[in-house]
């Protein structure tokens, strides 16, 4: 399979590309600008790739429904960042687009970590979407639960980012694969940076089979699993996040790391 793998600036003008088969990389030596992205284009649809568009990230397998990919370089413009501070940035870089092996693909893995997952719907997956988000700081988004660090006694700047709720009694966060898989374990980390945080006690899972599950969660740092039946899904979701009350908490309940563990289905 050809991949091409280009980087364009703002006005889609290419500034470096390439095209092999089955794993394309290009580098690029200057420092990038406000507006360029990454763009894959792929000979066929519904494809499994490994992404690695800087070495301060860790690859991911993605699955893109389509045959074209985009992603925006990430720019800081807040006060603080959710990427570690030598993302992106400097003069020299590196971007690797290979197609994932089939090991890669059908083996039992956290099926919801994606750390080139973005904001928008961007046409890849697994991805995250939230009706909350704290004050609209990146170190709050709803994607940061998929990112793959597991830092949750801080809070704020990288590497304590989560999903936080701003104080929404209706909060709900959607996990979305972009195709069937099928799961068996749920993992929950809770952001512990006590006693600012507080925590949830239960939270409901919305799986896309109509089904529900109640979990409930204690006041820890350690990651809280829960094996489930085998079960085909394409998305979940969490709702119903119900807040400790206790008089000594702060109001200030978020989530680190959400892990779902499974199979995808060739």
């Amino acid at each position: 399979m050809k991949i091409k793998l280009s980087l364009k600036d703002s006005n889609s003008k290419t500034l470096m590309e390439d095209t092999q088969e089955n794993l394309t990389v290009i580098t690029f030596n200057k420092r990038y600008q406000l507006g360029d992205f990454y763009e894959v284009e792929l000979e066929k649809i519904s494809c499994y790739l490994v992404v690695q568009l800087d070495p301060a990230l860790k690859p991911a397998l993605i699955y893109i429904p389509n045959n074209n990919w985009k992603y925006k370089i990430p720019f800081s413009l807040q006060r603080y960042s959710a990427l570690p501070s030598n993302a992106f940035e400097g003069v020299d870089h590196y971007a690797c687009v290979r197609k994932a092996t089939r090991d890669e693909v059908i083996q039992n893995q956290n099926l919801a970590f994606n750390s080139y997952d973005q904001r928008c719907d961007n046409g890849a997956f697994p991805h995250v979407t939230a009706n909350a988000e704290t004050r609209g700081e990146e170190v709050f988004f709803a994607k940061n639960v998929i990112d793959g660090y597991f830092a949750n006694t801080g809070y704020g700047r990288f590497p304590y980012q989560s999903w936080g709720i701003d104080q929404r009694k209706d909060a709900e966060l959607k996990l979305d694969f972009g195709r069937e898989v099928i799961i068996n374990r749920l993992g929950i980390l809770l952001r512990a940076d006590y006693l600012h945080d507080s925590y949830w006690t239960e939270v409901n899972v919305e799986f896309s089979d109509k089904t529900n599950l109640k979990i409930h969660l204690k006041k820890t740092k350690k990651i809280q699993y829960v094996s489930i039946p085998e079960k085909r899904v394409n998305f979940i979701k969490l709702n119903n996040l119900v807040k400790d009350e206790t008089k000594e908490d702060s109001s200030f309940p978020s989530l680190t790391q959400l892990i779902v563990q499974g199979k995808n289905i060739l």
